[in-house]
């Protein structure tokens, strides 16, 4: 790599994991500023439609450590602004992201637009500034929600926890999709028995539990998500789940889906695990050391071996055609359940 990007206090910008972060600029204007060292001789590039709104301060540069500003204008438009810099040295091009924010966000469902409002703005304009939406740390509809959209929390970088779910003994809560690209500092998002046909994430480094069972969710995708360690995405449509990245991974329900395959062997972590009436074909479990709770009901599984699992309680592995099953001496397991 010729980049060596930094990250110290607010001023510098950071790339984990390869990660690109966004630079996010208030209505009326703002400064950021990009520290990186540099091996060679760089020079940074704005796209053309952007130059009327973001400059660059210092454009080029030989070898050694440097501190741009990125400055852009007033905005008064509606909607977020969005484009992108690049930061080049040869070969090499890393894409910066610029996101600048409306004096007042944008919210599409009116049910929601008055609970925001309700519950943390104070103004007599009767709309949610920009101001505020960067305090909201915590949304939380409750069951039987009428929300059918939750788009505007976009707008709300510092949105730590969502609960938007329903309740089994009620009607589904009305989500259809919901975006969490832009919630970077999510840790908990419970959307449980809604709607959902889609959720879109981006990178959440700090999310430890993700809840989206009783959906109609085809795929979900939880690569980016390093300090997951509860997931439960049961009762929804879901051929293949790649959860290899989430290492810390402790709690998985993901039972009533369609998967044919379970890859856990990066997941050492592992203590619960619920993954009956799939379509599983073999089960690999001697990495899971840990594994306190079994539930591979209903699968395809011919052959099941929890010798190395010598810490499992209970193991319920009825309904399949299992031609071997290797328990070996389960000292602690006190419920067991086969046919």
């Amino acid at each position: 790599m010729n980049f060596d990007v930094q990250k110290q206090k607010r001023y510098l910008v950071d790339f984990p994991n390869g990660e690109v972060p966004v630079l996010k600029f208030s209505f009326h204007g703002g400064m950021n500023r990009l520290v990186f060292r540099c091996k060679d001789l760089w020079y940074i590039e704005v796209p053309e439609e952007c130059q009327s709104w973001v400059c660059v301060r210092e454009e080029e540069g030989s070898a050694g450590t440097y501190q741009v500003q990125v400055e852009v204008n007033r905005y008064e438009g509606l909607r977020l602004r969005e484009s992108t810099v690049l930061l080049c040295c040869w070969n090499e091009r890393i894409r910066i992201p610029l996101m600048q924010y409306p004096e007042f966000v944008p919210v599409e469902d009116p049910v929601f637009e008055a609970y925001l409002l309700r519950h943390y703005e104070g103004n007599s304009v009767g709309k949610l500034s920009q101001e505020t939406a960067s305090r909201i740390t915590e949304i939380d509809l409750g069951f039987g929600s009428p929300v059918v959209s939750l788009k505007g929390i976009e707008y709300m970088p510092n949105l730590k926890v969502i609960r938007c779910g329903g309740y089994p003994l009620t009607e589904p809560n009305r989500l259809t999709e919901l975006d969490v690209r832009y919630n970077t500092a999510l840790t908990v998002l419970e959307c449980g028995y809604n709607r959902l046909t889609s959720i879109k994430f981006g990178y959440h480094p700090a999310l430890t539990q993700l809840i989206c069972g009783h959906n109609q969710l085809t795929s979900l995708d939880v690569r980016r998500m390093p300090k997951l360690f509860r997931l439960e995405c049961g009762f929804n449509q879901l051929t293949e789940l790649d959860v290899r990245q989430n290492l810390n991974l402790s709690s998985m329900i993901c039972h009533r889906n369609a998967l044919t395959a379970l890859d856990l062997s990066q997941n050492r972590n592992l203590g619960y695990l619920e993954c009956q009436w799939n379509q599983l074909v073999c089960l690999d479990l001697s990495q899971n050391l840990g594994l306190t709770t079994l539930m591979c009901t209903g699968n395809r599984l011919r052959a099941l071996d929890v010798r190395l699992n010598s810490k499992l309680t209970y193991l319920d592995c009825c309904d399949n055609p299992l031609k071997t099953l290797e328990i070996g001496q389960q000292q602690k397991l006190e419920h067991f359940f086969i046919d």
